[in-house]
């Protein structure tokens, strides 16, 4: 009966590895109305999602398209020439999405589009808001917000770099090379090398006779 009764009951340790792994990021800068501050996520009236440095490693996650498909209420798929198209809650707008790269704006200046394809090796944090954000950051804020967070940006004025590698089934192997130059004046010079090779079986489907 003691037995049962100690198994039962979840210790102390186990308790907080499950807070740990629930825990939401503390601060999230992209819902604060002052520029360069940052408010808690938990009192917050934004929808947000942050994925950390170790969330990003663990997920495998090669680009920011692969993180935003883990998100729930965010959907991401391709258009005729390829190129990542992302919606928030249902909603597909291709200018309707503000894309921030370490809180400047990408978008793509002619149809307001965003670019995707940033390497999750080159990712520090990634702060989403699934709703319209546009009170705070105007344009281009009316169906989401994203905003990356670079590892170069987290260094602050120090300049580094980082290799690594990944491996898996069918001979995958991509090994990559991120380093960041600090040049003053507010300047920074970041160079990302990277190479992606696989194996992997081709299916084709067998057309009508």
């Amino acid at each position: 009966f003691e037995k049962t009764k100690k198994w039962g009951v979840k210790s102390e340790e186990t308790e907080t590895k499950e807070e740990e792994f629930f825990k939401l990021e503390e601060d999230i800068s992209i819902v604060s109305k002052r520029v360069g501050q940052s408010e808690s996520v938990s009192k917050t009236s934004a929808i947000v999602s942050v994925y950390n440095r170790q969330k990003i490693s663990d997920s495998g996650a090669r680009n920011l398209a692969d993180i935003l498909k883990q998100t729930p209420g965010v959907e991401i798929s391709y258009d005729q020439f390829g190129s990542y198209k992302v919606a928030f809650r249902g909603v597909l707008s291709r200018s309707g999405v503000l894309m921030l790269l370490d809180g400047h704006r990408i978008n793509n200046f002619y149809d307001g589009s965003t670019f995707l394809d940033i390497r999750a090796d080159a990712i520090e944090k990634v702060e989403i808001i699934r709703g319209p954000g546009s009170s705070i950051h105007g344009t281009n804020a009316f169906v989401g917000v994203i905003n990356v967070i670079t590892r170069s940006s987290s260094k602050g004025d120090k300049s580094g770099g980082h290799i690594s590698s990944r491996l898996g089934q069918h001979n995958t192997f991509e090994p990559t090379a991120y380093y960041n130059l600090k040049m003053g004046g507010g300047w920074n010079l970041s160079t990302y090398v990277g190479h992606y090779e696989s194996t992997r079986p081709q299916v084709h489907l067998k057309h009508d006779s």
